[in-house]
């Protein structure tokens, strides 16, 4: 079994790169990877902690992507190189943007009469052990929310009155920088998208657009996605010849609804994943014959 969506510090999970792959080393698995948001800064850990275990890892980041500009996408790379230029960049842009986006936060409740305390924000940005967003920990002290559900609920959902509308990189610019770096660009949990609660079965010709926009395959099974959708998503990779990958999207103790290892994701969706990918940003052990 394999797990090839797990986030560490370096975004807004509880884990170090290292405890991610002991977590998973104590679960069983033979593979995973670390699909940071918009940062590949647990790589080389996560990697180097792998290899120590006799795991397999991908090199991998979650980009976040505009789309209409009424919804984000987020694209996983898998094998990207970290040193390529124009991946850097698109990166870059993505967390001055979510840097924008905490400064209206904090302008959008301070209307509400929410005052964050700079000293207590900066704790949150430099202290990732809690998970999360530096705005959310700092309500969670406030006893204004007790969990990311009610964070989006009362503050920052759409329509809710702290809501910011930011603008990320274009899926287009993510896709192409995911390519130029050697990688191979997947959708994240298609089964999530959409404020109107419409599933990609719902939404006329999506996966057909985002294939022409340069897809190459699908997190089929996921935990956003229901059975309905990854039955479709497994018969539409099928005849489109795509590839399936999946993951738990699992943060450590955040988000705890998100546990590693499940959904369960068959070894038989990595070897032609590896198949497109230079070895170099990959480790699969010698032993393991299922995962070659």
């Amino acid at each position: 079994m394999i797990d090839l969506h797990i986030h560490t510090r370096a975004s807004d999970g509880t884990w170090t790169a290292e405890q991610a792959a002991e977590a998973a080393a104590d679960f069983g698995l033979r593979a995973l990877a670390i699909a940071d948001h918009d940062t590949l800064a647990s790589a080389a850990a996560g990697m180097a902690a792998a290899r120590r275990l006799g795991l397999g890892f991908i090199t991998a980041v979650e980009i976040t992507a505009g789309s209409d500009g009424e919804e984000i996408l987020h694209i996983l790379g898998y094998g990207v190189d970290a040193d390529e230029p124009s991946l850097q960049r698109t990166l870059r842009d993505n967390q001055e943007s979510w840097e924008e986006n905490e400064r209206q936060s904090h302008l959008n409740l301070a209307r509400l009469g929410v005052m964050i305390d700079r000293e207590r924000y900066d704790y949150w940005a430099e202290h990732r052990e809690a998970g999360g967003w530096p705005t959310y920990n700092c309500l969670v002290e406030m006893g204004l929310v007790a969990s990311y559900e009610e964070y989006f609920e009362e503050y920052f959902g759409p329509g809710k009155p702290a809501y910011v509308a930011n603008s990320f990189v274009q899926l287009e610019t993510a896709i192409a920088a995911i390519k130029r770096a050697g990688g191979v660009p997947i959708l994240a949990h298609p089964g999530a998208y959409d404020a109107r609660n419409r599933t990609v079965l719902d939404r006329p010709g999506f996966l057909d657009f985002i294939v022409e926009m340069g897809i190459e395959g699908f997190e089929a099974y996921a935990r956003a996605n229901n059975p309905a959708v990854t039955t479709h998503l497994l018969a539409f990779c099928g005849q489109h010849g795509l590839l399936v990958t999946g993951g738990s999207d699992c943060h450590g103790g955040f988000a705890a609804g998100r546990r590693l290892g499940y959904p369960e994701v068959p070894d038989t969706c990595l070897p032609p994943l590896l198949a497109r990918l230079s070895s170099e940003m990959y480790y699969i052990p010698e032993c393991p014959n299922t995962l070659r």
